[in-house]
């Protein structure tokens, strides 16, 4: 990666958004932490749009047909995010309902590489419901260790126990 770019505003294909990415670069929009800029927040875009990178640019460590096995029977990805805010199918709210199917999120069934990017934002920002949802749902569980095994790939060091060590502990 080459650079990080910190925006008050991100517009892109008539949608405002919180992040995107280039080959290279990764821009993250910024705000008042009352409308949900949260350092942890931003900790999750920033690492959501630099897994796309990674991804983009090492596509033989993720195995992709794995992965859509763990969807439901028949599910096709929407297409990309954009078409995805612009059809309100966006959200960010956990549901055991989709966690059931194999998605963190909604957005998560916009693409298969918005899909990876829950994962690695939840992972890199230590956010410990990740691994409490794997616990009980199994396609999470196995969607969690692709993810570990396209990060170990990159650099050995990280495996489940480096991930868990990341998790943020209450004071």
């Amino acid at each position: 990666m080459k650079s990080v770019f910190v925006l008050g505003e991100l517009r892109y294909c008539g949608v405002v958004t919180s992040g995107t990415n280039s080959r290279t670069s990764v821009y993250l929009r910024i705000g008042d932490e009352k409308a949900g800029y949260t350092d942890a927040h931003i900790e999750g875009v920033f690492h959501a749009e630099f897994s796309s990178i990674l991804l983009r640019n090492h596509p033989e460590f993720l195995d992709k047909q794995t992965w859509q096995s763990l969807n439901p029977p028949g599910f096709k990805y929407l297409g990309n995010g954009v078409d995805a805010v612009k059809q309100g199918k966006a959200g960010q709210k956990m549901s055991n309902t989709l966690h059931a199917e194999g998605f963190l999120i909604e957005y998560s069934r916009s693409t298969q590489e918005n899909d990876f990017n829950g994962f690695s934002a939840r992972l890199f920002r230590g956010d410990a419901s990740v691994w409490a949802i794997a616990e009980n749902h199994s396609k999470i569980r196995r969607k969690l260790k692709l993810t570990i095994g396209f990060y170990q790939k990159l650099d050995a060091t990280m495996d489940e126990a480096f991930f868990k060590g990341l998790v943020k502990q209450d004071p």
